[in-house]
């Protein structure tokens, strides 16, 4: 199995000048394409980080975009339907990139400075080889690797802890709040009087969602 990091830059894209503008990043993953008249349609899902006024930038940026075609989201998670016109140099791209043959292994991480950064499988090297010939005759690209490796699995295989309501929703404020960065920017008692929520049940919804996540990724990453 051949595996291959890459990054590409594309001044113009929906995604680049949203995340430049609003000073957030992006975790997001190509769910699936459709052809339709003169263009190709992209569905794509994500979640987004950073602060809050940032957050409600990126949103406001993608629903006044042209290119934006649906856009549901709920809290930093989004669902998206983008067009792009069916040109020759956007054919090339769109093919090799969604070829079939090609296994989006991870989500696609795309940094507050424009650059979107990819990993991919493939059984066949020279079919990631022409995706990077594409690639550098339209985009800014990078090569980060691109090697033979053992199939050790795929992370998006794995089954994500399904938090309830109220365990999402805290650990999120916190998250977004700075309690788990180094060094805290708040602590439980400024989170309790945020969340309007007593210091005893936060802790509890703290640690219940925790005890979900923490055993799931220390077993899966």
């Amino acid at each position: 199995m051949w595996s291959m990091g890459f990054k590409v830059f594309d001044e113009k894209g929906v995604y680049s000048i949203a995340v430049r503008k609003s000073k957030v990043s992006v975790k997001g993953f190509p769910l699936n394409y459709y052809e339709a008249k003169n263009n190709y349609y992209f569905i794509a899902t994500g979640f987004v980080e950073g602060d809050e006024k940032g957050k409600r930038k990126f949103f406001s940026l993608l629903k006044k975009n042209k290119s934006v075609v649906k856009l549901e989201k709920s809290q930093n998670y989004f669902l998206i339907v983008t067009k792009l016109s069916k040109t020759e140099e956007n054919k090339r791209f769109v093919h090799k990139f969604y070829d079939p043959r090609i296994i989006h292994s991870k989500p696609t991480i795309i940094s507050s400075n424009g650059w979107e950064e990819n990993e991919v499988l493939c059984f066949d090297r020279k079919i990631l080889q022409d995706l990077i010939k594409i690639s550098e005759s339209i985009y800014k690209f990078q090569l980060m690797y691109l090697g033979k490796e053992k199939f050790s699995g795929l992370s998006v295989l794995q089954a994500i802890p399904n938090l309830a309501k109220k365990q999402k929703q805290t650990i999120q404020t916190a998250i977004d709040s700075g309690y788990y960065s180094y060094p805290r920017k708040t602590d439980l008692n400024k989170l309790s009087k945020k969340l309007k929520v007593n210091k005893s049940t936060l802790r509890e919804n703290l640690r219940r969602a925790e005890n979900k996540l923490i055993p799931f990724l220390v077993e899966n990453f």
